[in-house]
């Protein structure tokens, strides 16, 4: 494969908490480990002066403006004389441009390329807190349909190949706009997730411990767990652990004090989610909104049986390899039910691990990032 010069585009400054500033660490790191030119053009100004990075500020009246402002329209915004300056020379001697999401930075880099005749791709996804506003609107098919088509007009209509994290975000926009020029490809799982042998903290020694990593929002229903735990008949013997942070902490953790064993509610890093998830029992995904559900095939490299919400509206649901994996999503009867199903049932469950380990290869940090290449590759027109 003949080695290209790719510009890899993204409003979204990076931190070790964001998955999408993940995504982008990982694709950059793969392309140049394979010899490919990569430049990463935000607007992130830590970013001033380190190799790799160029920095496109935005007009000065711009700055504090929402990166959602404008996304739904038709139109896209106005750029300045010198935002299209800087962006054209960021694109300067590229074979492809690959924008992560559609606001006004990726807007402003499409219309750049299209000028400069360079072709584009991009990431359809939004599973970003600034969204969460929008998100209950978008429930209602009339307005969510009238908005995604305003979305692809503007902006996805444009590029040469939309870059789907997942069936279901595919099947969000073609609902809405009929079938695209996209592909479906996970940003896949680090090699780190696997299963491996940890000694389990004392204090959950004799207990079933159940896992779930999600923010502390409404939408992720941690109080779904909760109850089922209430609920369950091994209430006392079941240790809850959240992992994430977010505004409804405090209010979780009140509601959770009555159970024999609180949840533990805290962030931890990614090498810490991988010792967490082989000292697990089970993995509960309650989502009743999630877009890529990259934890929970997380969970399941290490050998952690799901059981997963049947949310319309959740990326998780796609993950169960049988009934006894899903739950009716905000009903905490059924999931008790699940939980005491697995707890009463460790040789099923020791053999559905191995089952789930083998299925998730699939979704392997090295087989999508070689699918990603590919993708960049053919659509610069170098195949």
């Amino acid at each position: 494969m003949e080695r290209i010069r790719i510009a890899i585009v993204s409003d979204i400054p990076g931190t070790e908490k964001s998955g999408m500033a993940a995504a982008v660490s990982n694709l950059q790191s793969y392309l140049r480990a394979r010899g490919h030119m990569v430049r990463v053009i935000c607007d992130d100004e830590e970013r001033e002066g380190q190799a790799g990075y160029v920095v496109v500020r935005p007009a000065p009246e711009e700055q504090k403006t929402g990166l959602i402002r404008n996304l739904f329209k038709k139109d896209a915004p106005m750029f300045s004389v010198e935002e299209q300056a800087q962006m054209k020379a960021a694109l300067s001697g590229v074979d492809i441009v690959h924008i992560i999401t559609p606001f006004r930075l990726g807007t402003l880099a499409l219309q750049t390329a299209q000028a400069l005749l360079i072709p584009v791709t991009a990431d359809f996804h939004f599973p970003l807190p600034e969204l969460k506003a929008r998100e209950k609107a978008l429930q209602d098919p009339v307005i969510r349909d009238e908005s995604y088509e305003a979305l692809y007009e503007r902006f996805y209509s444009k590029v040469k190949v939309i870059h789907y994290p997942t069936s279901y975000l595919r099947d969000l926009l073609e609902s809405a706009v009929g079938r695209t020029s996209g592909k479906v490809i996970y940003n896949g799982v680090s090699a780190k997730f696997e299963k491996a042998e940890v000694r389990r903290p004392e204090l959950f020694k004799d207990l079933f411990v159940i896992l779930y990593i999600a923010r502390f929002t409404e939408e992720k229903s941690h109080t779904v767990l909760i109850d089922a735990v209430r609920y369950s008949a091994y209430e006392s013997g079941i240790q809850l652990i959240f992992a994430g942070e977010g505004p409804l902490q405090e209010e979780l953790t009140k509601y959770a004090k009555d159970l024999t064993h609180p949840p533990v509610m805290r962030y931890f890093t990614r090498s810490e989610l991988q010792k967490i998830m082989n000292c697990s029992d089970l993995y509960v995904h309650a989502a009743e909104v999630d877009t890529e559900s990259v934890s929970c095939i997380e969970a399941a490299c290490c050998g952690l049986v799901p059981v997963i919400a049947n949310a319309p509206q959740s990326a998780a649901r796609f993950y169960a390899v049988g009934n006894k994996n899903l739950f009716q999503y905000d009903d905490p009867l059924d999931l008790a039910s699940k939980i005491e199903y697995w707890m009463s049932h460790p040789e099923e469950k020791k053999k559905l691990s191995l089952r789930y380990q083998s299925f998730t290869k699939e979704f392997s940090l090295m087989t999508c990032m070689e699918k990603l290449e590919k993708m960049l590759y053919e659509a610069s027109g170098r195949s």
